[in-house]
């Protein structure tokens, strides 16, 4: 398969097809097909106003983005809050909110936090981007440890003393809780501005098939 590109049109730059381009290798085919037009609410629905919301913070990128304000969505597992946000990246790039060589780097807690840790250049990007999008920096029921806390602040301060936007997703389900799993001098820094969604419906993942033993399993 390939990444899907983003749609060409003759107000469509090369530096905006190259933005598209990075982010959605970065974060996955799955991810690429992300539209604000294929999420599947129903009208006026909290999945509804959910998507809204985004794509009106994305809309308002000069009041939103250009100042640093950030993207916050709260909710549990598989209620598309990573779906919203490649489609708020999508749309971003589109609306040509980067500005001419601007940027959005995607990673997750899993993939920042893992044995290999960040090399000097990803570190940059983390800190310099126009837009970070941090997926799960940390599983619930989880907290940091004091190196994850070192490493994270280190992006989160440089981003907020920039007025950089950072956008997350995340299975907190409170402040508290999020406190409780990333410390609460990012989450101050994190919510300073920024537009919250709470996405507390079930989740879209659902199997294809399950079978007589699966179901009556006790």
């Amino acid at each position: 398969m390939t990444t899907t590109p983003i749609t060409i049109t003759p107000a469509i730059t090369a530096n905006q097809v190259r933005a598209w381009s990075m982010f959605a290798a970065s974060r996955g085919q799955r991810y690429a097909r992300c539209r604000f037009s294929n999420w599947q609410a129903d009208l006026y629905s909290k999945q509804f106003v959910a998507a809204q919301t985004v794509e009106r913070y994305v809309a308002e990128w000069r009041d939103t983005v250009a100042d640093g304000r950030g993207l916050i969505l709260i909710g549990p597992c598989g209620t598309g809050k990573d779906h919203l946000l490649a489609a708020a990246s999508y749309e971003l790039i589109r609306l040509g909110g980067l500005g001419e060589f601007g940027r959005i780097a995607w990673t997750s807690g899993a993939n920042l936090f893992s044995k290999a840790k960040p090399t000097a250049e990803q570190m940059k990007l983390f800190k310099t981007a126009t837009v970070l999008a941090v997926s799960d920096p940390c599983e619930s029921g989880h907290s940091l440890t004091k190196s994850q806390t070192d490493l994270l602040q280190s992006i989160i301060d440089a981003r907020y003393s920039a007025a950089r936007a950072t956008w997350i997703t995340t299975n907190a389900d409170s402040r508290e809780h999020l406190d409780g799993m990333i410390g609460p001098a990012m989450v101050d820094r994190l919510i300073d501005g920024a537009t919250i969604i709470a996405t507390d419906w079930p989740s879209f993942r659902k199997p294809a098939a399950t079978t007589g033993a699966a179901t009556d399993a006790s």
